[in-house]
């Protein structure tokens, strides 16, 4: 935006000089219209510049891996493949509640994997009924080499289960 701003000025000293205006007036009126810094007011809760990000406890990233390893889904994409469990993190709300965990599980190379990736779920009304959740999947294959797996650990379950570019879990 400061950028713009600036090239409106150039442009209207340029106008200021074509038009034959003397140097004084040409400063005076560029003053005018010289920007300055904007002034940003935060509301009370949101004036802490340094937030505590959440972090897991040991316990939640042993029971996040066990959430992951104990879905069918996942077990179904792991079978017969080496494998390690890789990064592990905390999922939050914007006003820095935990929410649950990501984690990364490793393969020990790229293996081709035809899947209905499930990409998460969407809530739907019909007929005036309470909202219920779908999962939406993509079916393709692809050479995958890590998994990130999002983990829901109040309710218990996966939400989703996506294809990460190689290595990028170690």
């Amino acid at each position: 935006m400061k950028g713009k701003i600036i090239a409106v000025v150039m442009i209207g000293v340029l106008a200021l000089t074509i038009f034959g205006f003397s140097q004084s007036t040409q400063s005076t009126l560029a003053s005018l219209v010289t920007p300055v810094e904007p002034t940003v007011i935060l509301p009370e809760n949101e004036k802490n510049l340094n937030p505590t990000i959440p972090v897991l406890t040991s316990n939640e990233e042993a029971k996040a891996v066990e959430i992951a390893l104990n879905d069918a889904r996942v077990k179904n994409l792991l079978e017969g493949k080496e494998y390690v469990i890789g990064k592990i993190g905390v999922m939050h709300t914007s006003e820095l509640e935990k929410t649950g965990a990501a984690l990364h599980i490793c393969f020990d190379r790229p293996y081709q994997i035809e899947y209905d990736w499930p990409l998460g779920y969407c809530q739907s009304e019909q007929n005036g009924s309470s909202p219920s959740s779908n999962e939406v999947t993509l079916h393709y294959a692809l050479p995958v080499q890590t998994l990130g797996i999002l983990v829901d650990l109040e309710n218990g379950r996966v939400l989703a289960i996506r294809p990460m570019d190689n290595d990028v879990g170690r």
